[in-house]
């Protein structure tokens, strides 16, 4: 099971999540090795599955090397053991572990959801948390040969910007009077006036918007129950009260978010 990344700096991306990575690959032996887990990321895929050229050209340092990585694997001795997971957004963390990226910026997130509720956006996207991962990876090497190889996206079924604005505000109880659209032209209208950077691959993606797949992979999948599948599952689990009980919990959640 293939899980070493680094996360930034040019020199250490490439090194460890493509050099070193074929380097270990390349060690396996095809006869012995029964079936190999690695995982990359969703981000470099199209909604067609297939790789994503604009991760390979304009991708943070991270995107571009599993990018890079994705494109070799298939030229490996132990190419037809690969099976290779591209988990989606990741929830996850608790005060015994490291948070998620996503799990971390939750708070901030729910502080403007006074404002949000009040906005439409096109766009769609898949979650998943790492417990949900564990058991599909845990399923994968009880069947290793059902698996190999395969390329599978981690995640559960697609949800729309709007569906999870709206389920948010349903379980914290904010009512939407109205919404605005805010549509492409208006958001880089809000970019330029506030100078707000963002990088190439950020503004790619703003564009882009639906970084949806077609058969999601999590637990259901294979029978098994989903310890998180909806957005308001995304709440509950982080302990985030419902209803007007949420104003004492903000406070809380903003310092240390409490996911399992």
């Amino acid at each position: 099971m293939l899980v070493a990344t680094a996360w930034g700096g040019a020199q250490e991306v490439v090194e460890v999540n493509v050099n070193a990575t074929l380097r270990l690959l390349n060690l396996l032996s095809p006869s012995a090795c029964q079936q190999v887990l690695y995982f990359s990321t969703a981000s470099i895929l199209g909604q067609d599955g297939e790789p994503l050229k604009e991760a390979g050209e304009i991708g943070i340092d991270y995107v571009r090397s599993k990018y890079i990585c994705l494109q070799q694997l298939s030229q490996l001795a132990i190419a037809h053991r690969i099976t290779t997971l591209f988990p989606t957004l990741v929830l996850g963390g608790d005060e015994q572990k490291p948070y998620s990226h996503l799990t971390k910026g939750l708070p901030e997130v729910l502080s403007w959801i006074d404002l949000i509720r009040f906005l439409k956006a096109e766009g769609s996207f898949h979650f998943i948390h790492a417990h949900d991962i564990a058991q599909v990876v845990k399923y994968l090497i009880e069947q290793p040969q059902e698996f190999v190889p395969q390329k599978l996206v981690l995640g559960n079924q697609r949800v729309t910007l709007d569906q999870c604005i709206e389920e948010f505000c349903t379980y914290l109880s904010k009512r939407i009077y109205w919404r605005v659209n805010l549509s492409p032209w208006l958001a880089n209208f809000f970019i330029n006036l506030f100078q707000i950077q963002m990088a190439t691959w950020d503004r790619f993606c703003m564009n882009y918007r639906h970084f949806s797949y077609q058969n999601p992979v999590s637990p259901a999948t294979f029978g098994l129950p989903t310890y998180c599948e909806t957005p308001v599952d995304i709440l509950r689990i982080a302990g985030i009260p419902g209803g007007t009980g949420r104003a004492k919990a903000k406070s809380q959640h903003k310092k240390s978010p409490q996911f399992n």
